[in-house]
């Protein structure tokens, strides 16, 4: 499916992940005058009631002191310095910088949201979540992720005005390390204008067709790894400097960061985020540190930095797996048919996308459990889904088929064995019935290894093993099923008779897409390098 949880931060540019505080700084300097571009805040307090109404305790809301403020716009040049030697990335003009409130984060992430043209699909894409059973139904995503981001953000460089937002609620000890990262975000912008190389080059708005659209989902999303990665390695080497260490060198420590940002303490809004939301609002940073640190340690700084802008990661197989990257190994693209034109004008479509190697993974934990999903994810070698309704049904009637290509026979059928039984968790009903005639099949000599049916509260559900491949159709009438499964398989063994589509690998949910926050910084844990 589309990316939603990466795509809702990757818009507005939200920094989201674990700042780590240095064991000491530096005494700050006297005062100076500032440009215009940066703004030094009035010492201000909220009233005990806006605090309790907005979520927010008195401690988290008090304003830092208008001499701290001055400290951090003064540490600004020298963090950039030091951003830039880590890096290698050239420094080639100032970062505007300015002290931003929460309540304008908040506005500035809910206007980016209602500005967004994809707002439609993302409502339309939680209904789909739902069906899968990555959120549960009475999930309301829309208003959790303003309440997240209100609680998780630690900073921001916004791509569109070329500034660095430090925010008037966290102390300079806790801000530089952030600084560090954001300021990273600006050297990669100015090296390869980050707008664009986010998209791949491609238009920003443009109308794109499906196929192009996946493609630029799962570009989009790998790509995103890469920046918040490499800004991860700056803000770990500049942690550790009182230790005289970097993340070249400490492993435990980018292993202690990694480890700590699936940590929900002192964060109850994220604490209370279904796994793969947790899990897809890390990815970039997370996996994106673990790829990038494998990188650094292969073939040095210069292919960790430049050479992962220049040549980024293709998907997240390639972030989730380095060495695939590292190699040069990429996985075909899938086919798939125009089901639009399969089903006719009585279904619209909801939602079609990627569904990719993070995705599984998470279906997986939660279908099976960690340990199964670490060992069988490396094993997946694409897919899609396609939901649509009946037009005219309620607006969560969701009905979809699921396919997925597997790198053996026996992993393909540990995987549908984990589908089926993935019903049982998302079904109030379930009854055996029989698999309808396939008379076309039959006559060709052909037959399914394996196919389990039932009959639920919400219509039909059926999983199906064609060697190494996996078909799931849910909830539509025997006939569309039949059709489109037929469909799906003549796309994978090359004799459709319909239209194809070219289908790379993907990320299933791009939250970051969705609400605005691409560059942002989220910390759902700011704790010292121990």
């Amino acid at each position: 499916m589309r990316p939603i949880v990466a795509a809702l931060l990757l818009s507005l540019g939200i920094a989201c992940q674990p700042a780590l505080s240095q064991t000491q700084n530096p005494p700050p300097p006297e005062p100076q005058t500032e440009s215009g571009q940066q703004q030094t805040p009035a010492p201000e307090t909220q009233k005990p009631s806006e605090e309790k109404s907005k979520g927010v305790d008195r401690q988290a809301e008090k304003k830092i002191t208008p001499q701290e403020a001055q400290e951090l716009f003064n540490s600004v040049d020298e963090i950039l310095k030091f951003a830039s030697q880590q890096s290698g990335l050239p420094i080639k003009h100032e970062v505007k910088h300015k002290l931003t409130s929460r309540d304008e984060v908040e506005k500035f992430v809910e206007q980016r949201m209602k500005e967004d043209p994809d707002n439609k699909r993302m409502e339309q894409s939680e209904f789909v979540m739902k069906k899968f059973g990555l959120l549960p139904t009475d999930f309301n995503l829309r208003k959790f992720m303003v309440a997240m981001l209100r609680e998780q953000v630690a900073g921001y460089y916004d791509t569109k005005t070329k500034t660095m937002n430090m925010l008037d609620w966290l102390p300079p000890e806790v801000q530089k390390p952030v600084m560090a990262h954001e300021l990273t975000h600006a050297l990669q912008d100015q090296y390869t204008d980050l707008e664009k190389w986010q998209n791949g080059g491609k238009p920003e708005g443009k109308k794109y067709s499906l196929p192009e659209q996946l493609a630029l989902d799962e570009l989009r999303v790998a790509r995103q790894s890469v920046t918040e990665g490499q800004a991860m390695l700056v803000l770990i080497d500049y942690s550790l400097v009182p230790m005289g260490r970097s993340a070249a060198d400490a492993p435990d420590a980018v292993k202690m960061m990694e480890d700590q940002m699936m940590d929900a303490a002192g964060s109850p809004v994220f604490a209370s985020a279904p796994l793969y939301i947790k899990r897809a609002m890390m990815f970039a940073y997370r996996e994106g540190t673990e790829f990038e640190e494998q990188v650094l340690r292969a073939q040095g700084k210069d292919a960790a930095f430049k050479g992962t802008l220049d040549t980024p990661p293709a998907d997240t197989r390639e972030v989730m797996q380095p060495r695939q990257y590292l190699n040069g190994k990429h996985i075909p693209l899938l086919t798939v048919p125009n089901f639009d034109k399969l089903l006719g004008k009585s279904w619209e479509q909801m939602d079609f996308g990627a569904l990719g190697q993070f995705d599984v993974n998470v279906l997986m934990e939660l279908y099976a459990d960690a340990d199964t999903s670490r060992d069988l994810t490396p094993g997946w070698r694409g897919g899609y889904y396609y939901a649509a309704r009946k037009k005219g049904s309620p607006s969560d009637s969701v009905a979809f088929i699921y396919v997925s290509r597997w790198s053996d026979n026996d992993v393909a059928a540990q995987f549908a064995r984990i589908f089926t039984d993935s019903w049982k968790q998302r079904y109030k009903s379930l009854r055996a019935i029989a698999a309808p005639a396939d008379k076309a099949n039959a006559a060709a000599g052909k037959a399914p290894d394996t196919i389990v049916r039932k009959q639920t509260d919400q219509g039909t559900v059926s999983v199906e093993r064609d060697e190494n491949v996996v078909i799931v159709t849910e909830s539509f009438p025997d006939a569309e099923a039949v059709k489109l499964r037929d469909a799906a398989l003549a796309a994978n063994d090359g004799t459709a008779k319909t239209t194809l589509l070219l289908q790379p690998s993907g990320f299933m949910f791009d939250f970051r897409r969705y609400t605005a926050t691409d560059g942002m910084m989220m910390t759902p844990f700011l704790r010292p390098v121990k």
